[in-house]
């Protein structure tokens, strides 16, 4: 459903895939036509999982593996990206930290970026919940499955203006 929403992407396409666990949704963005994705991960038996199915899909040279804490990469990383996955444990109270650090480094973002979050549905169950506004991210639609949830953040226009 989730690739069904977001279309195609868009040419020479680059994503990133925060806490990608076996990288699913990097690869199946790979799969769609995306140029590039990056993942990361610090989980040492997520990392092993990533990289056999980067190997068996024969993708190594579309990838790279950024093993750290989506937190303290973010400001290393240089962008822009067009499609950020965020899928944290749920319970360990990451969306709302994750999400405003996204909405503040501008320099990860272009008008055309979508942030998708998964998230659980019952969102009161979730330490710091996804919200509608992080930063310069606006929820822009929230679509739910079962006991699970995707929100999609795009950021506010003219992005260049919210930077000064």
């Amino acid at each position: 459903a989730l690739f069904n929403i977001l279309g195609p992407p868009e040419q020479d396409a680059v994503v990133l895939d925060l806490f990608a666990g076996t990288g699913a949704l990097g690869l199946e963005s790979l799969s769609r036509g995306a140029a590039h994705a990056f993942f990361v991960d610090k989980d040492p038996a997520a990392l092993q999982s990533l990289r056999q199915n980067i190997q068996k899909l024969g993708v190594s040279s579309h990838t790279s593996i950024l093993v750290s804490h989506a937190q303290g990469i973010l400001p290393k990383l240089t962008g822009p990206f067009d499609w950020i996955f965020v899928d944290p444990p749920y319970y360990q109270g990451l969306y709302k930290p994750i999400l405003d650090q996204l909405g503040s480094q501008l320099h990860l973002l272009k008008e055309t970026t979508t942030v998708i979050v998964e998230h659980p549905r019952k969102l009161q169950e979730v330490k710091q919940p996804p919200e509608p506004h992080h930063g310069v991210l606006k929820r822009v639609d929230q679509r739910h499955y079962g006991q699970n949830s995707l929100s999609f953040y795009q950021p506010v226009l003219p992005l260049e203006e919210k930077s000064t």
